[in-house]
């Protein structure tokens, strides 16, 4: 499905009747990352309608001319969620960027959300000011790898903490077709000189109170988990968990914690 905001062609796809939930995958991957991990938990349970959308320059989404900063991304999002949700609240479940602009959105209209779980969020946008631990490779099992995949496994093995044919195998199916798609121009670019929203610092000034929860690598040498920690007096109701042999993939790498985690998010929602 596709809808236009702002000179954009915004694709997205719908799963389920019920509470809205709108997922937001990281940069600069697409909205498979988000339908894979969070998909498998609506299984056996009814009564939510998941969105997960492909945002500007990533995935099937174009960009354009109006998006130059991450003010601009945000307003595109906050747009989408207008026009697919019109008045009714929603939960927000964002994944590394996509934790970045869901706090945003919180934010900005906190009236509008009605929980928050995030998934190795990007608290800090400038990575020069992010406190970061040192990624360990803690699992790597021999399995046999094509030669039209070494590049792609290279890539794979940089963010990896548990790197075995499953992790590889999720990898393949989950993140790295989004990786493929993004328009590498634009990424470059916004990346460069619109990675921050404007109002980062209110991040730690506003205070929210629906269920909330952070979910963190304990290895995630990309975004850490020290910083959203410096954020849990601007949530009243929140956990904050970290994980050990977890990187920035958490989702992939330790799969049964995170469904067990995120259930219990909607349990508390409820």
């Amino acid at each position: 499905m596709k809808i236009e905001i702002n000179g954009c062609s915004i694709h997205y796809k719908i799963r389920g009747m019920g509470q809205p939930i709108l997922c937001i995958h990281g940069f600069p991957e697409d909205h498979e990352v988000m339908l894979n991990c969070v998909e498998p938990m609506f299984e056996k349970v009814d009564g939510y309608q998941r969105v997960y959308i492909d945002l500007p320059g990533m995935g099937k989404s174009t960009t354009s001319e109006a998006i130059q900063t991450a003010d601009d991304m945000l307003a595109v999002v906050q747009q989408f969620a207008a026009q697919i949700f019109k008045t009714e609240k929603y939960l927000l479940v964002g994944q590394s960027y996509g934790g970045y602009l869901s706090l945003g959105m919180t934010v900005v209209d906190p009236n509008r959300v009605r929980g928050l779980f995030l998934l190795c969020p990007c608290v800090k946008a400038d990575r020069r000011t992010r406190t970061l631990p040192k990624r360990e490779l803690r699992q790597k099992t021999n399995f046999f790898i094509n030669d039209e995949e070494k590049e792609s496994f290279s890539d794979f093995l940089e963010m990896a903490v548990l790197a075995n044919e499953d992790t590889w195998s999720r990898y393949k199916k989950d993140i790295l077709p989004g990786l493929l798609r993004a328009d590498s121009d634009f990424v470059d670019t916004y990346q460069t000189n619109g990675y921050e929203l404007s109002f980062e610092s209110d991040f730690e000034k506003f205070t929210y109170d629906k269920p909330t929860t952070f979910l963190t690598g304990k290895q995630d040498d990309c975004v850490g988990y020290q910083d959203a920690f410096q954020l849990l007096h601007s949530f009243s109701h929140a956990s904050f968990l970290i994980i050990d042999d977890a990187g920035h993939n958490l989702q992939i790498e330790q799969p049964e914690l995170f469904q067990d985690i995120f259930r219990k998010w909607l349990a508390k929602v409820e």
